[in-house]
């Protein structure tokens, strides 16, 4: 092999080894992203009466029902983390996108960081006014305020990390995970049976992946781990348990910020 021949592999084995590595950071950063969404979810499903923060379908399905048997009447204390959480994903993609346009290489740790800003005064306020395991606020509108700031939070956490190895991957809410896990798992053994018939396999877009499916069961793992730690940790610390979801973004805010990472997740 020359000698320029030699440099030229060099090179691109330096660029493997470095997709390589910006990979697994990915992948450790969305499974423990999922475990501090999954401890905020709970410690808040807990502490504000079932109203969820971050999985939108029971405050759909509750906003619903309240419209169809009160009409006029009706509650909307839980519409409103509905809309925060739309703001806050929103919120995050203009992030993305202004990042990307200026070529600025630190998206992750931006969005993590106003999600941050949002977490430390809700565990305060929240912790203010938490009396016998929940949070009693003297009106609708002060809780209905409480409900946003986490609301808000998990909305830009949806839109901070949003795709790894080819996948879509949602750490605040999983079935969008649970369903991709079952679809790849199932794309899989399809594979692997034409595989040794030697027949033809179907065009997808993606060849399944143990890979993939391992990143999106973790995922999971990782959320409901979170649940139960927030659950547990919640009996102890109340709503100031809440500093174990925010010291993981603030550790992975600083590790994006001093590691060299690739382009901005688009």
């Amino acid at each position: 092999m020359s000698t320029a021949s030699a440099r030229v592999h060099a090179r691109r084995e330096q660029r493997r080894a470095e997709e390589r590595r910006v990979l697994a950071e990915r992948e450790i950063a969305v499974w423990a992203l999922a475990a501090a969404a999954g401890f905020v979810v709970a410690v808040s499903f807990e502490a504000l009466f079932h109203v969820e923060v971050a999985p939108m379908t029971g405050n759909t399905i509750a906003t619903g029902v309240q419209l169809g048997t009160r009409g006029v009447d009706a509650s909307f204390v839980r519409a409103i983390p509905i809309l925060a959480f739309v703001l806050g994903v929103a919120g995050g993609i203009v992030i993305a996108e202004e990042t990307a346009r200026h070529q600025v290489r630190r998206t992750l740790a931006i969005t993590l960081a106003v999600e941050i800003l949002l977490l430390v005064p809700y565990m305060v306020w929240a912790s203010s006014l938490y009396r016998d395991g929940a949070v009693r606020a003297g009106s609708h509108w002060v809780l209905d305020g409480v409900v946003v700031l986490p609301s808000l939070a998990m909305g830009f956490q949806t839109a901070a990390l949003r795709r790894v190895r080819g996948q879509t991957a949602r750490t605040t809410y999983m079935s969008g995970v649970l369903t991709r896990a079952a679809e790849e798992s199932v794309r899989f053994l399809y594979w692997r049976r034409d595989q040794k018939r030697g027949e033809t396999t179907l065009p997808w877009h993606n060849e399944p992946s143990l890979v993939r499916i391992a990143l999106l069961a973790g995922i999971f793992v990782a959320y409901a781990g979170g649940a139960i730690l927030g659950a547990f940790l919640k009996t102890r610390w109340a709503m100031w348990s809440l500093a174990v979801p925010i010291g993981v973004l603030v550790t992975i805010v600083l590790a994006d910020v001093a590691i060299a990472s690739g382009p901005p997740s688009r």
